[in-house]
């Protein structure tokens, strides 16, 4: 488990992360949501060690990230948004191997590690393709699949949909879910509601600090989270809540399609 305890980030007298604790266990998706100017990017720099906190302590599976040896800061992986800034190869199946290859793994096990990421994100089959010749959730996949190949027991995906059309949100997320179910812990970072209502837990920060933690849906209930969070509720969570209040459950997590089955159901037993 990552344990972020009370960890706070002062710049030129500003807190840009105020005493912060949030826990992301092993095989579970753990979600941070939050507006822009929330603190998000912030702290997953210092859960990756790219920042050193001013207080607090991170702790990974037990040891302490300050002082931590090479191999510490190779358990936690990071997604960033621009698939481009992560990837080195011009072929696909090069990039996941860079890294083995710099880690001085044998031959052997670098083709090992590559068959095994490049078809946990579903491009086994385009091991061979140029990277310039993929769409961009495709390229989001490979950057997933190039940190996989170090074997990661977390990873963060900060705001890694951003950039992506419906088709490659869909893509990249459920490769996330994916990632969960293998055993890895999953820290999915974005300000879209509709990508984590099947979080095992939700975190929402704002002005460095956080504000809720809870299930998604309390999260939704709670219209003072809501708004201390400065997160939009989407069309079919409102639609979800309406027809709670009127005594209809809707079965979570909460699609459009379910909404609009439950109430095409309630129309049909009106109608009869």
């Amino acid at each position: 488990m990552i344990e972020v305890r009370d960890v706070s980030l002062v710049i030129q007298d500003r807190a840009i992360v105020d005493g912060v604790s949030i826990d992301v266990p092993e095989g579970q998706f753990t979600a941070l949501v939050g507006g822009n100017g929330a603190g998000k990017t912030t702290l997953i720099r210092l859960i990756k060690g790219i920042v050193v906190p001013s207080a607090g302590q991170i702790v990974v599976d037990g040891t302490s990230s300050l002082g931590a040896p090479r191999d510490f800061a190779l358990r936690i992986g990071v997604v960033f948004q621009n698939p481009e800034t992560q990837i080195v190869a011009s072929v696909v199946d090069e990039d996941v191997a860079f890294g083995p290859e710099n880690l001085g793994l044998p031959t052997a096990e670098i083709a090992r590690r590559v068959e095994r990421s490049l078809k946990l994100v579903g491009l086994w089959d385009l091991r061979h393709r140029p990277v310039h010749a993929l769409s961009g959730g495709q390229k989001q996949r490979l950057a997933i699949a190039g940190i996989l190949g170090l074997h990661p027991k977390y990873i963060l995906f900060d705001e890694a949909t951003a950039l992506l059309d419906p088709a490659g949100k869909r893509e990249v997320l459920d490769t996330a879910l994916t990632l969960v179910r293998e055993g890895i812990g999953v820290l999915w970072v974005t300000h879209d509601l509709r990508e984590v209502f099947g979080a095992h837990k939700l975190y929402a920060m704002m002005n460095g600090r956080v504000v809720f933690q809870g299930s998604p849906a309390e999260f939704l209930s709670s219209s003072s989270s809501l708004k201390a969070a400065r997160v939009l509720v989407p069309d079919e969570a409102r639609l979800a809540q309406f027809l709670e209040n009127k005594g209809v459950a809707v079965e979570w997590p909460i699609t459009r399609q379910r909404v609009l089955e439950r109430i095409k159901s309630l129309s049909l037993k009106t109608s009869s």
